[in-house]
């Protein structure tokens, strides 16, 4: 027992002893740092090959700095001889004038380990304002200052460019849809315009000239059928108008109308043939809205 007790207490002093005489250099790479910008930190250590060296991770505490990053270079072995290093990426926030680090290499052997310290290397801060005054003079200034406004171009490019893309896709789904309904919608505006002022010239044949009134009427007639058909029936005769619709109702009230605007002729039949131009053209709408639904 007592042997086992001198073997191990022989081992752990030898360990020791071999640990004492590992010194581990570290120092800065440069002279000076601003506040808060990146540091490095060089730590490097020659040891004897058999031994498992560790260098300070994330839990360790750099104060008076903050660790950013750590960079490790693979180990250089020569004649049972090893090198190990490291980067160590710092920054610090803390106003002193000059600031010192040491960090430590861990050497294991078994359930032992030993912390061996490089000696303090020490940074200096870089001052941008030297001093403070006390008292601060402020200078008001209650002016209005016109601040140009300027256009964000890229956004509203994007913007318009997103919109066209939108309006295309919309477009390539429910394009025929649209212009349907645009047509229907459009048509039925203007047979709705046409009915109201035809009404107009109706009650203008009781109540005042009817010569006027019938040409009034008639010329509203053919302008809309002219928009109706997409034919210039406004520019077409009487007879032309008649072969164009083969209508023997369409033809009998023609004849009356112009018989009562160019020859005087009004009688009471000069009221049924503008009823019948009026029932004439809403037949022609209804065909034509149907010919739009099933286009």
């Amino acid at each position: 027992m007592l042997r086992t007790v001198f073997i191990l207490y022989t081992f752990l002093f030898s360990f020791h002893a071999y640990a004492d005489s590992i010194e581990p250099v570290g120092r800065f790479l440069s002279d000076s740092a601003k506040l808060g910008q990146s540091i490095k930190y060089s730590l490097s250590v020659k040891h004897d090959a058999g031994l498992q060296i560790l260098f300070p991770d994330s839990s360790f505490n750099y104060y008076p700095f903050e660790l950013i990053a750590k960079e490790y270079y693979p180990t250089a072995t020569n004649n049972n001889s090893s090198l190990d290093s490291a980067i160590f990426i710092l920054r610090t926030f803390e106003l002193e004038p000059a600031q010192s680090l040491a960090l430590p290499v861990y050497v294991f052997s078994d359930n032992d380990s030993i912390a061996i310290y490089s000696k303090k290397d020490s940074i200096g801060l870089k001052e941008y304002i030297s001093g403070i005054p006390s008292l601060l003079t402020i200078k008001e200034q209650t002016a209005y200052n016109k601040v140009p406004l300027e256009i964000n171009y890229p956004y509203i490019l994007f913007y318009l460019a997103v919109c066209l893309v939108i309006g295309f896709i919309i477009f390539f789904l429910f394009g025929k849809t649209i212009k349907r309904r645009y047509r229907l919608y459009k048509i039925r505006a203007d047979h709705m315009h046409f009915i109201r002022n035809f009404q107009k010239a109706l009650n203008n044949f009781s109540h005042s000239d009817k010569t006027l009134a019938i040409e009034q009427a008639l010329t509203l007639w053919k302008s809309y059928l002219t928009r109706l058909e997409n034919i210039p029936i406004n520019t077409y005769t009487t007879t032309e108008i008649i072969n164009l619709y083969n209508k023997e109702d369409l033809k009998h009230s023609l004849n009356i109308i112009d018989r009562a605007i160019y020859g005087g002729l009004i009688t009471q039949e000069a009221d049924k043939a503008l009823s019948t131009l009026k029932r004439f053209s809403n037949r022609t709408y209804y065909k034509r809205k149907r010919e739009i639904l099933n286009d």
